[in-house]
């Protein structure tokens, strides 16, 4: 079984809540997380990780967890709540080529969300 882990952090999220609030913070998290339905399969799992974290867990090979990584982020920068332009960061991995345990596997898709936060 092929499993594709995406971990997406939303950036200058603390920002976006101090400068206008947690109700608008809220907004944010709800676009994010239908942008990332909408771009997920019904048989796939996205959650709510905590914070501004999701993951999306679901059965694919490593070139469609890239491609689904690339359109979630692509998706996100093309959307404004009022005049703000949302950016998130998002790493990937997978199951067995990134690690042999799912938290491993997390752990790897967390690393490379952060090398690509730290470009940002």
């Amino acid at each position: 079984m092929q499993i594709g882990i995406i971990f997406v952090d939303l950036d200058n999220f603390k920002n976006i809540n101090d400068t206008y609030g947690h109700v608008f913070g809220d907004k944010v998290l709800k676009r994010v997380a239908e942008i990332i339905r909408k771009n997920i399969r019904d048989i796939d799992y996205a959650f709510r990780f905590g914070g501004d974290e999701f993951v999306v867990v679901f059965f694919s090979d490593k070139e469609l967890t890239k491609k689904v990584s690339d359109r979630i982020v692509k998706e996100i920068s093309k959307s404004y709540i009022n005049t703000i332009q949302l950016r998130a960061s998002v790493g990937h991995a997978h199951y067995k080529t990134d690690g042999n345990d799912l938290n491993k596997v997390l752990q790897k898709a967390d690393q490379k969300m952060y090398m690509i936060k730290k470009e940002h």
